[in-house]
């Protein structure tokens, strides 16, 4: 367990443990009405202690309030908190109805059990934000790596000299991918590796008319690239 979540449980615990003891030794009348907030304050900080350790964990954001869990842990159990205060203080002076303390506190029940229920981890949405842009910039880099190899291996100068610029060209390039581009990469991967065969084959001729090719539909694919991302 992380020191953190210790201290978290360690503190929510010390807070449950303090109102209990005031709540139960502190010599003052107490109506129906206390009692139910009694029990509606001693459930919000259990709940909020667990939440909050859990949530400042894992970095888990609330969906429906669009703040981390941790703070509507903190809200609900504050704001209940105070609302039992004053209940159990008004009702040492005045006769409250039971039905007083239930609007007050099931309300606030629902509002920190919906914030709790609605929750989306914050670390799992850069995961997929990471993930999907890795995607997207995967062909790129895969031609980059393809073309280096492709020139350490060309024992020919001019062909060497025409995929130099063509890796000019693809470090240069717009590394993020559109799906209007998807056709034009998946030609030029195909070609690449043609590429690498002839290279291969030491067949330079063919090699240097496929560099030609490439960087030509390299040209297109970063047109539509600047085009679709306007």
């Amino acid at each position: 367990m992380k020191k953190s979540v210790l201290y978290t449980i360690i503190a929510f615990a010390a807070v449950l443990v303090v109102y209990c003891v005031a709540f139960l030794v502190i010599p003052f009348p107490k109506l129906a009405a206390s009692w139910v907030e009694f029990g509606f304050t001693v459930l919000a900080i259990c709940l909020s202690g667990a939440v909050f350790a859990y949530a400042f964990r894992r970095s888990v954001k609330s969906k429906l309030y669009g703040f981390p869990l941790f703070k509507v842990a903190l809200i609900y159990v504050a704001v209940q908190f105070a609302a039992g205060v004053v209940i159990c203080v008004v009702a040492a002076f005045v006769n409250v109805p039971v039905w007083v303390s239930i609007v007050v506190s099931v309300p606030l029940l629902a509002f920190g059990t919906l914030g709790f229920v609605a929750t989306d981890s914050a670390k799992s949405v850069v995961e997929q934000i990471d993930a999907a842009t890795q995607s997207s910039t995967h062909t790129i880099e895969k031609l980059q790596t393809e073309v280096a190899t492709i020139i350490d291996n060309c024992a020919d100068a001019n062909a060497r000299e025409g995929m130099e610029k063509l890796a000019e060209l693809l470090r240069y390039s717009d590394p993020v991918s559109c799906p209007e581009t998807l056709e034009l990469e998946n030609d030029l991967v195909a070609k690449t590796a043609q590429l690498r065969d002839r290279v291969k084959e030491n067949n330079f001729v063919e090699a240097t008319a496929l560099t030609n090719e490439i960087k030509t539909n390299l040209a297109e694919r970063n047109r539509l690239c600047k085009f679709y991302k306007k």
